[in-house]
C-alpha cells in the first residue's frame, strides 16, 4: 500500500484514493484520474508536468483517450478537494503558461517559491481560463491609489454635472420681474411712498388703486413704508403688494407681502 505525503498537511492513499488531512484525519475520496494526476504531481516534487504527461498518467495508461478539457475538469476537482480539506491556502495547483501544471506548497513561514513570483498564474474554471498576474505590494499600492483617484475624479465630475443641471433647472423656474414706476394717483397716506408695478404683467389702474386702498385700510399707515411693489398674480382675481422700508435689492429691506382680492 503506497501512501504519499504532502508536507505535514495531507496524505494520499493511492490504493483507496483517499486524500486525508493529517492533523485530524478528515478525508475526501478522489476519482481514479484525479488520484493518478495528483500522484504524478506529488512525485514531480514541484516540477512542471505537461498536459500531455498528465493525460498519459490519468487516462492513456489505462486505455482512455480524452481532450485537454477533461484534464482541466480533473485539476479543478483536486482544487476543490484542497478547499474542502481547508488546505487551499497552503497547497496550490498552478497552471504554468504554455507549459503545464505544477504543485506548489507554501512553507510554514509563508514565503513563495521564486518561480511563482516571477510567472503569471492561470486559474481555471470548468470552461474558461482566467489569467491572474502575480503582483508585488508596491504594484498593489499603485493599483489601489490609481483607482482611488479615478473614483474621486468621477465623483467630482458627477457632482459638478449635478450642480450644473440643478442650476439650469432652478433658473428655468425663476420668473424675472421688472418693475416700473406707477404713474396713477396714490391712495396711500404715506406721501413719500414710491409705487412700482410689474411691467411684464401690469395690473390695471383699478386693481392698483384698489390694492393700495385695501393696504391703507387693513394694514394701516406705516411711516417706514417707503417702497410699494404691486404684482398681479397668475390668477387675475388677486393682486399682491410688497411693502418695503428700502428698495428691493438692498440688504435688510424689511419687506412684507400682502395679497388682496381685487376682482
Amino acid at each position: 500500500m503506497e501512501i504519499l505525503k504532502i508536507e505535514q498537511l495531507l496524505s494520499l492513499d493511492v490504493r483507496t484514493r483517499y486524500l486525508s488531512r493529517l492533523k485530524d484525519g478528515r478525508r475526501v475520496k478522489l476519482s481514479v484520474s484525479a488520484c493518478l494526476c495528483l500522484e504524478g504531481l506529488i512525485k514531480a516534487e514541484g516540477e512542471t508536468l505537461s498536459q500531455d504527461t498528465l493525460v498519459n498518467l490519468g487516462w492513456r495508461q489505462v486505455g482512455i483517450e480524452v481532450t485537454p478539457s477533461s484534464l482541466r475538469v480533473t485539476v479543478n476537482q483536486l482544487r476543490r478537494a484542497f478547499l474542502s480539506l481547508q488546505v487551499d491556502k497552503d497547497i496550490l495547483i498552478v497552471t504554468v503558461p504554455r507549459l503545464g501544471y505544477r504543485l506548489v506548497i507554501y512553507s510554514n513561514e509563508g514565503s513563495k517559491p521564486e518561480a511563482i513570483e516571477a510567472a503569471d498564474i492561470l486559474i481555471e474554471s470548468d470552461g474558461d481560463i482566467v489569467e491572474v498576474p502575480v503582483v508585488s505590494g508596491a504594484q498593489k499600492t499603485r493599483f489601489i491609489a490609481r483607482y482611488f483617484f479615478y473614483f474621486l475624479f468621477m465623483s467630482l465630475l458627477a457632482g459638478a454635472f449635478t450642480a450644473w443641471f440643478l442650476s439650469r433647472f432652478v433658473n428655468s423656474l425663476v420668473i424675472p420681474i421688472n418693475y416700473e414706476p406707477y404713474t396713477g394717483p396714490s391712495l396711500t397716506n404715506s406721501s413719500d411712498a414710491k409705487i412700482f408695478v410689474d411691467s411684464s404683467r401690469p395690473a390695471s389702474k383699478e386693481q392698483v388703486e384698489k390694492a393700495l386702498n385695501l393696504l391703507s385700510t387693513y394694514a394701516g399707515d406705516d411711516e417706514n413704508r417707503h417702497f410699494l411693489y404691486v404684482n398681479q398674480g397668475q390668477n387675475t382675481d388677486y393682486t399682491s403688494v410688497f411693502s418695503c422700508k428700502k428698495e428691493l435689492g438692498e440688504k435688510q429691506n424689511e419687506c412684507s407681502s400682502i395679497v388682496f382680492r381685487t376682482h
